[in-house]
């Protein structure tokens, strides 16, 4: 099958990594896809992938016929948008040359799919929307003119050949300059405002772990707005954007984080604790799977404000463990491996197209 799939998130963040290791998976299915995006941003990631990549450019007008001169010389089966600019784009390529789009919604937002008039049309135009998560496709049912038959749960994929326990970690270690006696406590993430909250209670839960003679150094792994306060905070350490997360997160004892920052931690085999921008869920266990599930693992919906000594105290407990379980690994593999979601989307692909 011939796919032209757009995204403009040049933000690092679990979007890009979704988009970008779905695309590649696809294309390992032997499926013809082209990727329409920031080259200068993605440049290297797309590289690495082996993603063929068309580059975006400035102006509404100037990248529809962009849009154009690729589905004529490339007669595309299916157009596939991803956040932001590529859902309205695919919708008036859509309309124009009968190509079937589909979208894929990653949070609680609406987007172009709004209740005036072009909102309605284009909410009547798309054959799919995808949502990441449950609450996801709650969201977009009670805010947006879609029919709910038209939107389908598939989760973020998840690599677990490429995320996996056993990685060594010697020179990342020695690259970091930590010691074998430091338990690391990791952030992975974004480090911007929409996360402040999550954010800022964690450095303070590591900050009052040390006053009590924790052994324990923080790890932040990400960027955004937040670097600057963060780099005021003693005990931790702020990596910035890093390619090499199944080593960064085998270095951890344990990993706060949140929707697919979540999951990449469980799939190495480690202890997760999911703080983010829904608010607080604690400690990722197989009881409480499924409302974490439920929650995109505390990224959509309405939980708890976090509290940085409840954070300090669940860290410290998880940090007590003697050994994590790898019964999270399999319910990442089960729920979230990166093939089962192919399969799922390629089933929505057939769908669309009548194939």
């Amino acid at each position: 099958m011939k796919i032209l799939m757009g995204l403009n998130a040049p933000w690092v963040g679990g979007t890009r990594i979704h988009v970008l290791t779905l695309a590649q998976g696809l294309i390992r299915h032997n499926h013809d896809l082209r990727l329409v995006t920031d080259a200068e941003v993605l440049e290297e990631e797309t590289q690495a992938r082996g993603i063929p990549v068309i580059t975006r450019v400035d102006g509404l007008e100037p990248m529809l016929q962009l849009l154009l001169d690729c589905v004529h010389k490339d007669r595309p089966d299916l157009l596939h948008a991803h956040p932001a600019a590529p859902i309205f784009e695919s919708y008036l390529i859509s309309r124009a040359t009968r190509i079937p789009f589909v979208v894929t919604m990653h949070g609680e937002y609406t987007m172009h799919f709004t209740a005036d008039s072009l909102g309605k049309k284009l909410s009547r135009t798309v054959a799919k929307v995808i949502a990441v998560s449950p609450r996801v496709k709650d969201y977009l049912i009670r805010k947006t003119p879609l029919s709910p038959e038209k939107i389908v749960v598939i989760p973020n994929g998840i690599d677990t050949q490429e995320f996996r326990p056993g990685v060594d970690t010697t020179s990342i270690r020695s690259e970091l300059g930590l010691t074998l006696n430091e338990r690391i406590i990791m952030y992975l993430g974004r480090l911007d405002g929409d996360k402040r909250q999550a954010i800022l209670a964690t450095a303070n839960a590591i900050q009052q772990l040390a006053t009590k003679g924790a052994k324990a150094h923080g790890v932040f792994v990400g960027c955004g707005g937040l670097v600057k306060e963060l780099s005021t905070y003693p005990n931790l350490l702020l990596t910035g954007f890093r390619r090499d997360l199944p080593e960064l997160l085998s270095l951890a004892d344990v990993v706060v984080a949140t929707g697919r920052s979540a999951l990449e931690a469980m799939a190495v085999g480690k202890p997760v604790l999911a703080c983010g921008k829904a608010g607080y869920l604690g400690p990722v266990t197989p009881q409480n799977w499924c409302q974490a599930q439920e929650t995109n693992f505390a990224d959509h919906g309405d939980l708890p404000a976090p509290d940085h000594r409840q954070i300090a105290s669940a860290l410290l407990s998880l940090l007590s463990q003697a050994s994590p379980t790898l019964e999270l690994r399999d319910l990442v593999s089960t729920h979230y491996g990166l093939d089962l979601v192919l399969e799922k989307t390629e089933a929505v692909y057939a769908q669309i197209c009548r194939l």
